[in-house]
């Protein structure tokens, strides 16, 4: 089932739930729905995307969950985008476009 993410509120939506992520995009870009095109650093396009199944990723950490976007959404040609938790290095700086997700929302509310 597909969920909205609006961008400059970091929230997600489906069917009346509601629940709120950290951030999407890099230092500079985060939650700035005007640099959705921005490759690498700005946050992904707003839309609809199915989560996929929880995984582990040597890249993103334990808990990694897949976004395909809706077809209808315009994604500036950028692609590959998840949710998953952030560098315990970077904390504050562990996007190039995903979404940063606590893991006890990644597991209650998205996984």
């Amino acid at each position: 089932m597909a969920w909205k993410y609006d961008v400059a509120t970091h929230t997600f939506t489906r069917n009346g739930e509601k629940y709120t992520a950290d951030y999407a995009g890099a230092t500079g870009y985060k939650n700035d729905s005007s640099q959705e095109c921005v490759s690498g650093k700005g946050p992904l396009p707003r839309g609809t995307y199915t989560i996929g199944s929880p995984h582990n990723s040597a890249h993103t950490g334990k808990y990694t969950l897949n976004l395909t976007p809706s077809l209808s959404n315009s994604m500036c040609g950028r692609s590959a985008f998840r949710i998953h938790g952030a560098s315990k290095k970077h904390p504050l700086d562990s996007s190039e476009g995903c979404i940063i997700a606590p893991l006890s929302v990644r597991k209650k509310h998205l996984g």
